[in-house]
């Protein structure tokens, strides 16, 4: 097998293993795909390929969990903020060094697991979030257009306020569908999606959607716990693979 069948092989298993992380857990595409994809190819194609269907995989996480709408309604100028972020993020992804963004997305994602798997942040309280979900939402928002995933900050905060789960897949997608629609539609606009590279994106959402259906359905049978903690070691390696890379 020659290197751009194998590329493309490890594409489409990371591609399907995003899939079931979202499924399982309500997060994690862009967190498990955008890395890998990164390593096998340059950052701005790894996040278009991945973009597209993280927005298009937030949808059934929002339809089973629409009850819980109303709670989005303290958190809209931290939304308002995070779409902001990913519009300068973006320019950020086309303007500065990839070896300093592959930098700041591995070191992102080794932060995201140590934080995960020790659970090291105390909890967050509402006076916090309403002071401070604007800053957090920008700052998500950069980091997302520059580098193709909010969840080391959005996961976080969210998670460190300690919601009841169907509020906090909610909050967290619907931060998602958002900012992730934003970031396809600037890449469109600054010129990052070519008519293939569309297709690739097009492709990987047709190999999403039924993984996150499936995974739904399933969730209650499966071991999250165990689940996400490989996920996890996944991600680390990963990022130690970003970090290793850069400059090349």
């Amino acid at each position: 097998m020659d290197q751009i069948d194998f590329r493309l092989l490890i594409g489409i298993l990371a591609v399907l293993l995003a899939g079931a992380t979202k499924g399982i857990s309500g997060i994690g595409l862009p967190v498990v795909a955008t890395p890998i994809l990164a390593v096998l190819y340059d950052l701005p194609t790894a996040i278009a390929v991945a973009i597209l269907p993280t927005a298009l995989s937030d949808m059934p996480i929002l339809y089973t969990y629409r009850s819980e709408w109303r709670q989005a309604r303290r958190f809209i100028p931290m939304i308002v903020a995070g779409m902001a972020g990913v519009l300068i993020g973006t320019q950020i992804l086309i303007r500065v060094d990839e070896g300093l963004l592959k930098a700041v997305l591995g070191l992102g994602v080794l932060l995201f697991v140590v934080i995960s798997w020790f659970h090291l942040l105390p909890r967050l309280s509402d006076r916090f979030a309403t002071r401070w979900g604007g800053v957090v939402g920008l700052l998500a928002g950069l980091l997302q257009g520059a580098t193709g995933t909010s969840a080391p900050v959005i996961t976080v905060f969210f998670y460190q306020l300690q919601l009841p789960r169907a509020a906090f897949l909610f909050l967290i997608n619907i931060f998602f569908v958002l900012v992730d629609s934003i970031q396809v539609g600037s890449l469109i606009w600054v010129g990052v999606y070519t008519p293939r590279l569309f297709l690739l994106a097009f492709a990987a959402a047709v190999l999403v959607g039924p993984m996150v259906f499936l995974t739904l359905r399933l969730q209650r049978r499966i071991n999250e716990r165990l689940f996400r903690r490989i996920v996890l070691l996944v991600l680390a390696f990963t990022g130690v693979v970003l970090l290793s890379r850069i400059g090349t």
